[in-house]
């Protein structure tokens, strides 16, 4: 909640380099589409990437059989993987 000074040099150094070939990414599945569309496609694809980790107390204690623990990460990256190609083909072939 409270970033240290370091936070800046990480976000500089290290994430956005990533978020950037991300983007880059969307932006070749998705030729022609709105930079927004692109942005949001980047995010939910970011968001379903860390949801598992980020949230694994909760989904323990409300879902334990979809916790990472037991579903693996192997299994969990595919459904991500799969999920977010049905999802940005969508967006793509939206007129």
């Amino acid at each position: 909640m409270e970033p240290s000074e370091y936070f800046i040099q990480v976000l500089d150094k290290v994430l956005m380099p990533v978020h950037e070939e991300l983007l880059d990414v969307m932006r070749q599945l998705l030729p022609g589409v709105p930079d927004q569309t692109v942005q949001l496609c980047a995010a939910g694809v970011t968001g379903h990437c860390l949801f598992f980790d980020n949230m694994k107390q909760l989904i323990r204690r409300v879902r334990p059989d979809l916790s990472l623990d037991r579903l693996g990460v192997d299994l969990v990256t595919d459904f991500v993987y799969r999920y977010a190609c049905a999802g940005i083909a969508s967006m793509a072939a939206r007129p």
